[in-house]
């Protein structure tokens, strides 16, 4: 596993988009943070080639709190796709979902959180792509 700890994080100038001045939505029901912060990284892969007989991928993604492994999934895709970008987006969006729902668990909870939750992949246009689309 790559040690992701001295990575260094793009900052895109989200001034001049449609995401200007936007900010999380922090529910107000939840606790006052305590206790350290913790990083929230999430990595999402697909295998287009994983089951040759109806052409589905598996998507496979890992969440990590602090460099230690939380949560885990791994499914076959239910649509067939002929395209890497495809496969590499669903999982992509998926890992999107789960880790805004984690992050919301952990606010709950009343644990704080360092920073934005960071999405990691292998395929860069998606990457790029997905952080166009969501704002994040």
């Amino acid at each position: 596993m790559p040690d992701i700890s001295d990575a260094v994080i793009e900052r895109y100038d989200w001034s001049k988009t449609v995401y200007a001045g936007s900010e999380e939505e922090i529910p107000h029901d939840i606790p006052t943070p305590k206790g350290k912060p913790v990083k929230l990284v999430t990595y999402a892969d697909s295998n287009l080639c994983h089951n040759i007989l109806d052409g589905k991928a598996v998507t496979g993604i890992l969440h990590f709190v602090n460099k230690t492994p939380f949560d885990w999934y791994s499914k076959k895709q239910a649509t067939p796709e002929v395209a890497t970008f495809s496969t590499e987006e669903l999982a992509a969006r998926t890992a999107i979902e789960q880790s805004r729902a984690n992050r919301l668990t952990f606010m709950y909870l009343g644990v704080p959180i360092e920073g934005p939750s960071i999405l990691l992949g292998d395929n860069e246009s998606v990457v790029m792509g997905i952080k166009f689309h969501t704002g994040n």
